[in-house]
């Protein structure tokens, strides 16, 4: 379930250290990093736009950005 502002996203950190993608909307605190999909428009529309984007990339794509979110996590909080 998507909320609207989170001041501390410690659950963003958590999934990218599980090797998820985390969606989240503009006002989670993000403003870009990579591994994390960043809903612009805080409608039902953008939601479901960005999670068929997300749908629609190989197993290989889905795999690199699982790795590299590990990767990063594991590099600035171990």
């Amino acid at each position: 379930m998507p909320i609207h502002y989170d001041a501390n996203p410690t659950v963003v950190l958590e999934a990218m250290s599980m090797g998820l993608i985390p969606i989240v909307s503009q006002f989670y605190g993000y403003i870009e990093e990579d591994g994390v999909i960043i809903v612009r428009d805080n409608n039902k529309l953008a939601w479901y736009d960005t999670i068929s984007k997300l749908s629609t990339l190989t197993d290989s794509e889905i795999e690199k950005i699982r790795r590299r979110n590990w990767t990063s996590i594991n590099r600035h909080f171990s």
